[in-house]
């Protein structure tokens, strides 16, 4: 379904919001209260932090190592790690330059890019990723996976 809290909760018991969505229906909590009646609202990096410990992870670069053909490990590697530092060291352009295209209040872009995010992965995220994968077979939603590798 579409990222439409209003609408995923009209056709079931539940609604599933991550990034952009999941900002703008905090703003809109109210409204959406209105239309599909009270909800109980859960942090998922929330409750996983306090559940085991560990950094809630939610997103990384992946490459699958034929798709190395064209450019170097190092290369690949330099390249995400110049991203990444130019976006932060550009925190207020970014949040100039997405107030008027999202309806959040700048404070909260920079509050979700500043202290919402984690920008590299330590030997924690790393553990984090493994046991949600261990969590995931003993569920049978996901098969055993090979071991990670990382460049």
């Amino acid at each position: 379904m579409p990222a439409d809290p209003i609408a995923m909760l009209a056709h079931a018991d539940a609604a599933l919001l991550i990034g952009d969505p999941a900002l703008l229906a905090l703003e809109a909590r109210e409204q959406i209260e209105r239309a599909a009646g009270p909800c109980l609202w859960i942090d998922m990096a929330h409750e996983w932090q306090a559940r085991t410990s560990l950094p809630w992870v939610a997103a990384v670069w992946a490459v699958r190592p034929e798709s190395l053909t064209s450019i170097t490990t190092a290369q690949l590697t330099s390249d995400l790690q110049q991203s990444r530092d130019n976006g932060l060291a550009h925190i207020e352009s970014l949040v100039t330059e997405w107030t008027p295209r999202i309806a959040i209040p700048p404070a909260t872009i920079r509050h979700y890019l500043t202290r919402n995010i984690h920008y590299t992965l330590s030997p924690d995220c790393i553990a984090t990723i493994e046991l949600f994968r261990r969590y995931a077979a003993q569920a049978d939603i996901l098969p055993p996976l090979p071991s990670l590798r990382f460049l």
